[in-house]
């Protein structure tokens, strides 16, 4: 369990127990406020002891959400725990990848894919090809296509071509896969701090509404007595 589940837990037990307290409370704050400006009837204290049950539905229900968020809290903060172990790993492979893809670029930096031609135009033509390729503009097929028209095109440059070609993909791919690991990380972390909002809010609810049902049900139990007095 995460230390801030923890905490969420151990706010939940300490509302149950302010809870058992609050009738102290709240027969304190009665006996503070006074009896009815009027004498009570019987209508009004079958509509404090209604007042009194609905609160006590209504704080058992936010409660019990309460106990629900804090569940939920605890298995979003594994899965973040889980998406941001991804993330690092993410970012590992793009950065191994971007790795290899500059060193094999360094590699052949002195090896020129195209062989030497020497007609003008097609040099022009090869170095628009491979200036487009290195673009992104045009695919190795196509670059080949191009020089093997203008002759320029053996094995060996045509596997130098595909291995820059992979490892650029490669790279593009973890780069990708990294983008989206830190989406996946940043939603479980906002779940869960929506999860720790929500059951800190509901557990105040519920404490509210406990606290007015008791007062309730002293008020009931009040106007019951005053009713009784009153008709001897």
């Amino acid at each position: 369990m995460s230390p801030v589940a923890m905490v969420m837990w151990i706010g939940l037990a300490s509302t149950v127990l302010m809870i058992l307290l609050i009738g102290l409370l709240a027969r304190l704050q009665r006996r503070q406020e006074g009896g009815y400006a009027r004498r009570p009837t019987a209508q009004d204290c079958a509509r404090l002891v209604s007042e009194a049950l609905a609160l006590d539905e209504y704080a058992a229900a936010r409660l019990e959400a309460a106990q629900r968020a804090a569940t939920t809290y605890e298995q979003i903060a594994l899965d973040l725990a889980m998406v941001e172990a991804e993330r690092e790993a993410a970012w590992q492979a793009h950065s191994a990848a971007a790795a290899a893809h500059a060193a094999a670029s360094e590699a052949h930096a002195g090896r020129p894919i195209e062989q030497t031609i020497p007609d003008p135009l097609q040099r022009e033509i090869s170095s628009a090809a491979r200036a487009a390729y290195r673009r992104g503009e045009i695919t190795v097929e196509e670059l080949r296509a191009v020089w093997q028209k203008v002759d320029g095109w053996d094995q060996e440059r045509e596997d130098r071509a595909h291995e820059l070609s992979r490892l650029r993909a490669e790279e593009a791919e973890a780069w990708r896969q990294y983008h989206a690991a830190t989406f996946a990380e940043n939603t479980a972390r906002r779940a869960a701090e929506l999860a720790e909002v929500a059951s800190r809010t509901l557990t105040e609810e519920a404490a509210e509404a406990a606290r007015r049902a008791e007062l309730a049900r002293i008020a009931a139990a009040d106007c019951a007595a005053q009713v009784k007095r009153a008709k001897r």
